[in-house]
């Protein structure tokens, strides 16, 4: 059974030539993989005002509307709605010129990135559903919920109870379920009694040297746009960043967004940067004080592909195979920071498995497999 005369489309809410993010990094690797395979692939996504010209070899589709979130009218209620529902709603994320997009394709399989994107499948009632969870949003929720009191914690429990009910009943219906993260998929496994494919994303990495007598340098690189990462920003500025500097440490953050994090005693913050090995080649550790999020954390496999050690907390590592995981020191307290620190710039073979674990041919490989499966017993 050969792909080459199935029609695959893929739907994404947000702009994959714009965002660079886990989930929009996996759109783009989905779309690569099945336009190799020689399916005649389309794909449906929300472009941004910023979007660049798309380097695919797909039909792409880009709806110039946004979801109900980002419409202009909604943001002097954005904020109350976030404390209240802390999560996207399904309906929130049904347009109409989707839909539209989406039956005009006839895919035989409709891929989708989002929990809140499995009802375009309606729009295709032939067709059969890969549900590809980059997050799992009721286990997201757990966190935002025990950030919460009173009527603000009911009604995030409340989303997290509809959410998850939505999980299962898509899950059930799917054809093909994966997820980012593998302690995502053991959950999903969990709460669905079907066998939840892990499926890592892809993390590019390369040769970033240090120069010669360079002072020692441990940074924190991320999209602050994300609130999980303003979050951990806190973390590193408040508990972490103290500790380093005393053991001899210069602190160093990058990344979309952290020019407006505003300047902190003892923290370098250097804006945006070009491109990955900028900031790579200026640290000697990575840091990764995530307190919040779900699914796979990228960044800490990103900086292992770049051949610099990682410490992070339980959260960071959450998402990883349990070999990965456990050759990353966890840190839990401040008071654990040089034993961390250590630990990881003794320990050498971190970067050797996330290489094995996160390559693009082990992805394609595996998107392969699965569709073939998935076409094949549908057909």
């Amino acid at each position: 059974m050969t792909l080459q005369a199935k029609r695959i489309c893929l739907v994404d809410l947000d702009d994959p030539w714009t965002e660079s993010h886990g989930g929009t990094l996996r759109t783009r690797l989905f779309v690569d993989a099945f336009s190799e395979f020689g399916c005649k692939t389309d794909i449906v996504y929300l472009r941004h005002a910023r979007s660049l010209e798309p380097d695919t070899q797909a039909q792409t589709h880009p709806i110039d509307r946004a979801t109900v979130g980002s419409r202009p009218w909604t943001m002097p209620l954005r904020s109350l709605k976030k404390r209240y529902l802390p999560m996207p709603t399904m309906r929130g994320g049904m347009i109409g010129e989707i839909r539209e997009a989406v039956a005009g394709c006839e895919p035989d399989l409709l891929v989708v990135s989002q929990i809140r994107a499995a009802p375009y499948a309606d729009a295709v009632p032939d067709a059969l559903l890969w549900l590809d969870q980059a997050d799992v949003w009721s286990a997201f929720l757990d966190q935002e919920i025990a950030a919460r009191h009173g009527l603000a914690r009911s009604t995030a429990r409340l989303q997290r109870r509809h959410i998850r009910r939505q999980e299962i009943s898509w899950i059930q219906r799917a054809k093909v379920v994966t997820a980012a993260g593998y302690s995502d998929a053991g959950l999903l496994s969990r709460i669905s009694g079907r066998d939840i494919q892990w499926l890592p994303t892809v993390v590019q990495g390369g040769e970033a040297p240090r120069p010669h007598g360079a002072p020692l340098t441990a940074g924190f690189f991320a999209n602050f746009a994300f609130w999980p990462n303003r979050d951990a920003f806190a973390l590193l500025r408040d508990e972490w960043a103290p500790v380093l500097r005393n053991q001899g440490w210069r602190v160093l953050v990058a990344g979309i967004g952290s020019a407006s994090l505003g300047q902190t005693p003892g923290v370098d913050v250097i804006g945006e940067v070009s491109h990955p090995r900028d900031f790579y080649s200026q640290i000697d550790l990575a840091l990764a004080p995530i307190r919040l999020g779900g699914g796979i954390k990228v960044k800490v496999v990103e900086a292992l592909l770049w051949g610099r050690p990682v410490i992070g907390t339980k959260q960071a590592v959450d998402g990883l195979s349990p070999e990965l995981a456990n050759a990353i020191p966890i840190v839990a307290r401040a008071s654990e920071l040089r034993q961390a620190v250590q630990f990881a710039t003794e320990n050498s073979k971190c970067s050797a498995l996330a290489h094995e674990r996160f390559s693009v041919d082990g992805f394609k490989s595996k998107v392969a497999d699965l569709a073939v499966s998935a076409v094949g017993e549908g057909s």
